[in-house]
């Protein structure tokens, strides 16, 4: 009798086991899953509001450029041209955040989407630079040309200003795509 007791014992003691083993599984699938989602929803948030900074700021460079007599139209133009490139590359971004949905995914297709969520951003990044440097080039040429110092030494100024900000912002962005991956392969192994 006591053995045929220590059987049923150890068998309903192995069950509770499973029982427990596949409820914390549960729950770290939970953690890691909302982990990834406060990521995700963070990004979006990042990107909804750099594609308005971006629809805004040629509006902004208009009201100030009637300011300064002599700027070429040339200028204003590349401005405008620059920032709704990179409202349409931030935008595009915001609309493929808005997409992803880790509830519904299974964690290779998140880990795919969000792989590919990152080289769209350092694509944005490359395609910034390359239009950036050489519209401020220009512009400061054009600003020097038009003895205006005190705007020349302002745009400096908003040069070295806003490296800082934007290399904080991509640190940021760079940390919460980290963060997103990292959830997601701890719910892969």
């Amino acid at each position: 009798m006591e053995l045929e007791e220590l059987k049923k014992g150890w068998k309903e003691m192995d069950e509770r086991m499973e029982k427990l083993e596949s409820e914390n599984d549960k729950l770290v699938n939970m953690i890691t899953q909302k982990r990834a989602t406060s990521a995700l929803q963070r990004l979006t948030r990042e990107y909804q509001m750099m594609t308005a900074i971006c629809l805004l700021a040629p509006s902004c460079f208009m009201l100030t450029r009637h300011n300064m007599e002599g700027l070429g139209d040339w200028c204003l133009y590349m401005f405008v041209i620059f920032f709704l490139v990179m409202a349409i590359h931030k935008s595009f971004i915001w609309r493929k955040l808005s997409r992803m949905d880790y509830k519904q995914m299974t964690v290779k297709e998140a880990l795919i989407s969000t792989y590919k969520l990152e080289k769209y951003q350092k694509t944005g990044t490359l395609i910034g630079i390359s239009l950036a440097v050489p519209l401020l080039i220009c512009f400061m040429v054009e600003l020097y040309r038009l003895h205006e110092m005190y705007a020349f030494y302002g745009a400096w100024c908003g040069l070295v200003v806003g490296l800082l900000i934007g290399l904080r912002i991509r640190r940021r962005i760079k940390r919460d795509i980290k963060e997103m991956r990292a959830a997601l392969n701890d719910e892969l192994n």
